[in-house]
């Protein structure tokens, strides 16, 4: 990466600026914690080596919320980061309404550079709505924040298809939290619970992680989707170790029955406070049998797997 001093002086500058702030979550973590989120976003997610970014990145709070001038910004980081900064920063002389408004109306406007800056603001705002919300913010005000940023990144698209990628995972994250299925902590559950399957190579699932092990498998067995389901628990009710074994059993056999061919695993959540759910990863399944068998055996969800071999919670 190019010109670090330039970005260790921006990271020094916004810390100064933010020392005073806290974000709205429970926990009011500093606030320096969001304008650092975005420059993990950029660079590790995204791949960006760009200093005058990943700097304006830094500092794109600093005129809206601390009081800095974009004087001070030009005379100190030149006019490059400041003009990444002056396309990210909204008038607060204006109705929040209105503000909102132009960030939609202005997106598709911006530089690349300003695009990359917002779009990372927006993944990391979206991904703490979903994850650490205001305490008294209702699912209903995440879910229309959510809904409100994807209106401003669809304007952003085409610059960085890894972190529109991202963008569209958070929201679709929140959208899932709305179910009346199960509340957010149960979700939130299934992402971190690791998919375990016993076969000749062990492998570990993961939520919206690519899996190789899980590739070469398909491409070994000759399909092109699998299926992690289990029938212990239903509707994630902790029930008795013999009726699971029960229930198990019975899915097993049907699956048999349907001539498919699948695979012994465990779902196991690495807190540790929730019993491991005995499991199948079963082989050729298609995303509607999938669900249908997920749904007879009374599950809140299920994990399918596509040709790209990537995981993907399904809430039934």
């Amino acid at each position: 990466m190019s010109n670090l001093p330039l970005i260790i002086d921006a990271l020094d500058f916004a810390s100064r600026a933010h020392r005073d702030q806290r974000r709205k979550d429970a926990e009011a973590s500093p606030y320096i914690s969001h304008p650092i989120a975005l420059v993990r976003i950029l660079v590790v997610e995204g791949g960006i080596e760009d200093a005058i970014v990943i700097a304006g990145a830094l500092l794109h709070d600093t005129v809206e919320d601390c009081g800095v001038t974009f004087a001070e910004l030009d005379a100190r980081f030149g006019a490059e980061v400041t003009d990444v900064v002056r396309q990210v920063t909204d008038d607060k002389t204006l109705p929040k309404g209105r503000r909102k408004e132009l960030q939609i109306e202005h997106a598709a406007n911006l530089t690349v550079r300003a695009k990359l800056v917002k779009l990372a603001d927006k993944i990391a705002n979206v991904r703490d709505v979903g994850h650490t919300p205001p305490a008294d913010w209702s699912l209903a005000r995440r879910q229309d924040y959510a809904d409100w940023a994807k209106r401003v990144v669809d304007g952003l698209r085409g610059i960085n298809p890894v972190l529109e990628t991202a963008f569209d995972k958070a929201h679709s994250f929140l959208k899932l939290a709305k179910s009346d299925a199960m509340d957010f902590q149960t979700i939130q559950a299934y992402r971190e619970t690791h998919y375990v399957v016993h076969s000749d190579a062990p492998m570990t699932l993961q939520c919206d992680v690519f899996n190789p092990y899980l590739d070469k498998l398909h491409e070994d067995a000759s399909v092109v989707s699998s299926a992690f389901i289990t029938a212990c628990n239903p509707f994630s009710q902790v029930t008795s170790d013999p009726t699971n074994i029960d229930r198990q059993a019975r899915l097993a056999q049907e699956l048999r029955d349907c001539g498919l061919t699948f695979i012994d695993g465990i779902g196991q959540h690495p807190s540790g406070n929730w019993p491991g759910e005995l499991s199948f990863l079963v082989l050729g399944l298609s995303l509607e049998e999938a669900k249908n068998f997920g749904i007879r055996y009374e599950q809140n969800a299920i994990i399918w797997c596509g040709l790209d071999a990537v995981p993907q919670l399904i809430l039934l």
